[in-house]
């Protein structure tokens, strides 16, 4: 799971375009998730992402927080979707199969004109419905998010042994910029962290491929 810069933790939250991603999930696999839905978070949804943001949290060595670390109230969520949805350049959108949600990716930007064009981004998906093309259908749309806000790189940072997350960011696009060495304590040792980012360089946003829900 990608984690955001520690500046950006007080909640504990946390590629060349979208014709990058298609062809990367086979139609039949699509197919299995019949119901399944990817839009903006609201605040309705306070309880339901307090839930997942839990279980990702049990499932995930990689996760900021500790199973049992994260306090906070459905109320303080609902504040934080809030607070989230009155800036332009910061964004959630929660993938959902049927009434339960199953994954996510955010991003936060900066109030100051001359970092507005960067965002960091977090991102996950439960342990049960992860290698299903779910984390590359998430990135799609944030990109066409990102295309309208006139966003220009996206970051993320990840621990250097999770390979898996590694290999998904290198196929949606983004590169290692640089290590953060021994960043990260397991409770046993300490590992590197990377930075990856990519850069939206084409001149128009490229056509969404992929099929409507």
């Amino acid at each position: 799971m990608a984690r955001k810069s520690p500046s950006r933790r007080k909640s504990g939250m946390f590629h060349e375009g979208l014709s990058s991603f298609t062809g990367l999930i086979a139609w039949p696999m699509l197919c299995l998730f019949s119901k399944m839905n990817i839009r903006e978070i609201h605040e309705t949804d306070a309880a339901a992402f307090l839930e997942l943001m839990h279980s990702i949290d049990e499932e995930s060595p990689f996760a900021v927080l500790k199973p049992g670390e994260r306090k906070t109230t459905v109320a303080e969520q609902r504040d934080e979707i809030r607070a989230l949805m009155v800036h332009d350049n910061r964004k959630i959108f929660i993938a959902e199969d049927g009434a339960e949600l199953i994954g996510w990716v955010g991003a936060w930007g900066e109030r100051f004109e001359r970092v507005r064009h960067s965002v960091w981004l977090s991102v996950a998906v439960r342990q049960d419905y992860r290698r299903l093309g779910i984390g590359m259908q998430l990135f799609g749309k944030l990109e066409s998010w990102a295309w309208q806000r006139e966003i220009r790189r996206m970051e993320l940072q990840v621990a250097a042994t999770n390979l898996p997350a590694i290999r998904l960011y290198l196929k949606a696009g983004f590169q290692i910029e640089g290590t953060r060495r021994e960043a990260y304590f397991t409770g046993d040792e300490f590992i590197d962290e990377y930075l990856m980012a990519r850069l939206l360089k084409a001149p128009e946003p490229p056509k969404n491929l992929y099929p409507k829900w």
